[in-house]
């Protein structure tokens, strides 16, 4: 759901960067799972999240000091998908639940494999490992794209307009 950044003020306020939207939602889980993996972790409660200034602050059960909010900068911050379960829509999607899938195009030709998502302001990205070609794909994850997910087989079909050439990548 996102990571700790830092530490704010000297009683253990943890600075957070929040991979949810919209950003501040984190704060609607009470527990989080906090750790370098998602099995590598250790679950702690959240007392308070909230915006300050363009910071997304927390306050976490147990962490009390600056250096032990230090401690925790670069953890991962993720929670239980029974948590989720109540907030995702029939039309949502979680990008852990699409990493794997391999993505075709409208004629049913296959582009490659997704790797990861990325999210850089105006839309989530998928980044598609290429098998045909050495190279990836960065596709806007938008409805006028994406024309079918189907979780249960992993795959999803895209319907790319003209010019989406300029989405491929090659490795050199």
């Amino acid at each position: 759901m996102g990571h700790i950044r830092g530490a704010h003020g000297i009683r253990g306020t943890c600075i957070i960067h929040s991979d949810c939207r919209p950003a501040d939602h984190i704060g609607h889980y009470s527990s989080w799972i906090i750790g370098t993996s998602v099995t590598s972790n250790q679950p702690f409660t959240v007392t308070r999240c909230w915006q300050h200034g363009k910071q997304l602050l927390a306050s976490i059960a147990g962490i009390t000091d600056r250096d032990q909010a230090l401690a925790m900068r670069g953890l991962g911050i993720f929670t239980s998908r029974e948590q989720l379960a109540a907030d995702i829509d029939a039309e949502d999607y979680l990008w852990h639940d699409l990493v794997g899938c391999e993505a075709f195009d409208q004629q049913k030709t296959p582009l490659g494999t997704i790797t990861r998502l990325e999210n850089h302001g105006a839309t989530d990205i998928l980044v598609i490992q290429s098998k045909q070609n050495s190279g990836e794909w960065m596709i806007p994850f938008t409805e006028e794209i994406i024309h079918q997910v189907d979780l249960t087989s992993h795959r999803i079909w895209l319907t790319l307009p003209d010019g989406m050439d300029a989405c491929f990548t090659p490795k050199s």
